[in-house]
């Protein structure tokens, strides 16, 4: 796998997230992930660059972060994952998207 040098901005390369999920749960469904990326991907939330295996955060995602994700009833059962997610990607890149640092850190769980 080619080094990635990462940037906080909208873009990661499918092995990294993969990478992250699989030190946060090492148990993960691959398959679930991949529903999930297609999920997000027909919502117009996300696009997938096939040719360079990435994600691409869309504008929309904000929104439905913010309106839909940390309002939810489910939200208190997750955010301990969000946040494990940021350490994680603190820890190994030492840089945090800022939008996902301002829902991670100020939201209650």
């Amino acid at each position: 796998m080619p080094e990635f040098a990462y940037t906080p901005k909208d873009e990661i390369p499918i092995e990294h997230l993969l990478d992250i999920l699989a030190n946060v749960d090492g148990a993960f469904d691959i398959h679930k992930v991949g529903h999930g990326i297609q999920y997000l991907k027909r919502a117009g939330l996300i696009s997938f660059n096939w040719q360079q295996k990435t994600i691409k955060r869309e504008k929309a995602i904000k929104e439905y972060v913010t309106k839909q994700v940390t309002t939810s009833e489910f939200w208190p059962k997750i955010a301990g994952d969000w946040r494990r997610i940021y350490g994680i990607i603190q820890d190994k890149y030492h840089k945090v998207n800022p939008e996902y640092e301002v829902i991670t850190l100020s939201t209650n769980s």
